[in-house]
């Protein structure tokens, strides 16, 4: 593999300091995370939920079978390419947009999947693949519009996505797991809308009230710019002083 110079010689703790002041100085980063949480929880509901509802009456699948469904996800991972290509066109707010539309919309379709039998497989095939393609087009929304915000700092941007997402499906995880011996395959349903729903909200005020998008400056540029400055001028004092002794 080739050597890639080192873009920076910031400290490791400073590097993580500085992802708290992105988050707290970048309402578009903000917002983002919340999304992201807010899709990774919806993800981790559904594959919470449907292990319980494959393996309950309705279906009673073994293990094999039940590991098989992951292959439908499959399906919707091919979103990956498609909303990639739409946001490198300048559209990746379209595909935020419809990305959660469809994830919405995914779970009016898997309520059904509570009822078994092949109407109920069906939909279950349906949402899955429908919310797979949805979670998918968001993450890639995310970081399409956010590596262009903050081009000078991917990685603690995606530091700070992933942080976000998978406490949200952690969370997520835990209620679902919570909820279902008492409210069953309906009410993580509902618990799985309720959260696309608070999605579409915080869309909404980002569609209301956008957040800055245009590039941010590197901040270690001016750091430089000053440093060389700084050095500079104190090379000028050291030659006036030498030039006076002299």
């Amino acid at each position: 593999m080739p050597l890639i110079p080192r873009a920076s010689k910031t400290p490791y703790p400073r590097l993580l300091h500085s992802v708290v002041t992105l988050v707290r100085t970048e309402s578009l980063l903000r917002r983002r995370m919340a999304l992201a949480a807010v899709g990774m929880g919806g993800f981790t509901v559904l594959w919470t939920a449907s292990s319980f509802l494959l393996a309950g009456p309705a279906y009673g699948y073994g293990p094999a079978i039940i590991g098989l469904f992951g292959l439908v996800g499959v399906v919707g991972a091919a979103a990956a390419s498609v909303a990639g290509r739409l946001a490198d066109r300048g559209r990746a707010r379209q595909v935020t947009t419809g990305g959660l539309i469809v994830l919405m919309g995914s779970w009016g379709v898997l309520i059904s999947a509570g009822r078994g039998g092949p109407l109920g497989l069906s939909a279950l095939m349906v949402g899955i693949v429908a919310l797979n393609l949805a979670q998918q087009a968001l993450l890639i929304s995310h970081q399409s519009v956010l590596y262009r915000r903050i081009p000078h700092a991917r990685s603690r941007v995606t530091t700070a996505l992933m942080v976000s997402a998978f406490a949200g499906s952690t969370v997520a995880s835990a209620l679902t797991a919570a909820l279902y011996p008492l409210v069953g395959w309906a009410g993580v349903s509902a618990l799985g809308a309720a959260i696309a729903l608070i999605g579409l909200a915080i869309w909404s005020l980002e569609l209301l009230r956008p957040s800055p998008a245009e590039p941010l400056a590197d901040p270690s540029a001016d750091e430089n710019v000053h440093a060389a400055g700084t050095s500079g001028a104190r090379a000028d004092r050291t030659h006036a002083k030498e030039t006076a002794h002299t």
